[in-house]
Order: C-alpha cells, then sequence, then structure tokens
C-alpha cells in the first residue's frame, strides 16, 4: 500500500498498471478476428479489463477502509457506488 508521503507516486503506477492490464487484451481470443473487426475486439477486452482493475483495485481499498474503521466510511462508499454505476457497462462487456 502507498503511504502518504508517497502520493506523488501513485499516478505513475496507475497508469503503468492500466497499460499492462490492458495489454492483456490482445491476448486470447482477440487473435481469432481480423482487420477492423479485430481492432475493435481489442478496444472492447481493453475496456473491460481497465474496469475490471478499477473495480477491484476500488474493491480493496473499500475493504481496507472499512477494516480500520474510518470516519471516511460513509464518502468512499458513496464513491466506490458512483464508480460502480459507470463501470457496469464496461464490466458486461457489450460496449
Amino acid at each position: 500500500m502507498l503511504r502518504s508521503n508517497h502520493h506523488s507516486l501513485a499516478a505513475p503506477i496507475a497508469v503503468l498498471s492500466g497499460a499492462l492490464l490492458a495489454t492483456m487484451a490482445g491476448a486470447g481470443h482477440t487473435m481469432h478476428s481480423d482487420g477492423m473487426q479485430r481492432v475493435l475486439h481489442m478496444i472492447s477486452d481493453g475496456a473491460h479489463l481497465l474496469a475490471a482493475g478499477a473495480w477491484f483495485g476500488g474493491l480493496l481499498a473499500l475493504g481496507c477502509v472499512l477494516m480500520t474503521a474510518s470516519d471516511d466510511a460513509d464518502l468512499v462508499l458513496q464513491r466506490f457506488s458512483g464508480m460502480g454505476i459507470w463501470l457496469s457497462p464496461f464490466l458486461s462487456d457489450q460496449v
């Protein structure tokens, strides 16, 4: 977990993690398509992987906040709920 004095590393780590996760979109069943269909399939899979990573990362952070019985738990629950609503279409992979 990042400590409060390392907030400057949070954004580069998030970007790098997202980029590495998105590269997985080029593997698996996307390889069975050709041309523009393959590109669209990779974009869809990339969006799905990024949404799943954001949801799972948020779930871990939510668990940590709830375990510490923080005063910010209500705010964190509201933010996680809002994030979940926006990520739902991408998690269903029906984009």
